[in-house]
Order: structure tokens, then sequence, then C-alpha cells
């Protein structure tokens, strides 16, 4: 992965092989990602310059369970990556609502694909139905200091209409 992110032109790229790899299937724990974003944004933050960065987080995937928080006894990995994803982000949002640089920073949550709804997802959320297995929504959260919170039907606009999105608010 640190290959394909290399050849799309970014400045540097964090999370390599000399990075702990803690997480599942060799990756960076959501925990450590969120902590080297944090620490990231505080260090640019200080230079006064504009900056983006952008994150991809693994533990979320298919087939695999959180390195860190567990939900209830840690019994079900779904529930298991779920709660940890949510529960990094929280720590992850507390800490940048109290940094210095929140009153200027716009934070962009978005996923590049749905979960895959394979047999543990089904045994885990038997209720949950979709048309097709592979799609699903995915969220758009856009937030910074002193923004509302507002659903928004998109009315079948896709990840493809973020980065306009996304530019029209910069």
């Amino acid at each position: 992965f640190t290959d394909y992110v290399n050849n799309l032109g970014f400045d540097r790229v964090l999370g390599t092989e000399d990075d702990p790899l803690r997480g599942s299937a060799d990756s960076i724990s959501d925990k450590d990602l969120y902590e080297m974003m944090f620490e990231t944004a505080q260090t640019e933050a200080e230079t006064e310059n504009p900056f983006f960065i952008s994150m991809y987080t693994f533990g979320t995937h298919a087939s695999l369970d959180s390195t860190d928080e567990k939900f209830e006894d840690g019994s079900n990995p779904d529930l298991n990556k779920y709660y940890d994803m949510d529960y990094q982000f929280g720590e992850f949002m507390k800490k940048y609502e109290e940094s210095d640089f929140a009153k200027n920073t716009i934070i962009v949550v978005t996923t590049d694909h749905a979960t895959y709804e394979d047999d543990s997802f089904d045994e885990t959320f038997p209720d949950y139905e979709r048309l097709v297995i592979t799609l699903d929504e995915i969220p758009l959260f856009i937030y910074y200091s002193g923004i509302y919170a507002k659903d928004i039907d998109t009315k079948g606009r896709n990840s493809l209409c973020l980065a306009p999105t996304v530019l029209d608010y910069l």
C-alpha cells in the first residue's frame, strides 16, 4: 500500500515499515494511526502554513479484529473492529477540539467503500439488508469549529463528488 500511496504525489508518506506495525495484517493500528495524524497536524499547524493530511485506516476491513479496544468480552471481531474505530476516532476528535489548530482546520472523513457483506457480517448484523452485498451507503463527515450537524440526501451522488464538495468549502 505504501508503494501505491507514494505514486500519488504526496510530499511525504508516513506510516511506512519504519513505523510500528501493531495492526492486523501487518498494518498500523487505528490507534497508532490517529495518534500519528494528530501529532503530524500539530507539527504542521505550528508552521502556520496551510496543510493537507490524508489518512487511510485498515482496522475495519473484512476478516480483521481490533488490536486495541474490544467490544464487551471481545469475542466478536466485527464488533471489536467497529468499536475500536469509533473509540480511536473519538479520542482523536477530543484532542483535536482541545488543540490550537481546531479553530482553522477542517476535518473530512469518508471511506473508499462500504463494509463487505460476508458471512461474519451477516451473523453479526442479521437484520441488515442490502440490495447488493458489495454496495452500501458510506459516510461523508465534514467538521470545523462552529458547523452545525445536518443530514443531506445526496440523491445518488457518490464519492466522485467529494473533491468538488471539499474545494467549495475551501
